[in-house]
């Protein structure tokens, strides 16, 4: 039987800080501050856990306006309209 032994890789549900901050290429005192001000984790004693799932929801509430493919793709195409116009 082959071993499933995730507790290492950023792909498991539920990471550590450390699993989290190669996840996301922050430090772990960033997620720490991050936590402070309302990310959702998991305290089981002293170790925390944060679902994947969960911290990408979270995170994506701070998405810049913009910074989506389809709002760069509608600004292009609002400029090709602005130059067939004039």
């Amino acid at each position: 039987m082959a071993s499933t032994d995730t507790s290492n890789s950023p792909s498991s549900e539920y990471m550590t800080l450390s699993e989290l901050a190669a996840y996301c290429s922050m430090s772990k005192s960033t997620l720490r501050s991050w936590i402070r001000i309302g990310m959702p984790y998991f305290k089981l004693g002293r170790s925390i856990r944060i679902r994947r799932n969960d911290f990408d929801a979270w995170f994506e509430q701070f998405r810049a306006p913009g910074s989506t493919k389809s709002s760069r793709r509608k600004d292009a195409l609002r400029e090709a309209v602005m130059e067939v116009r004039t």
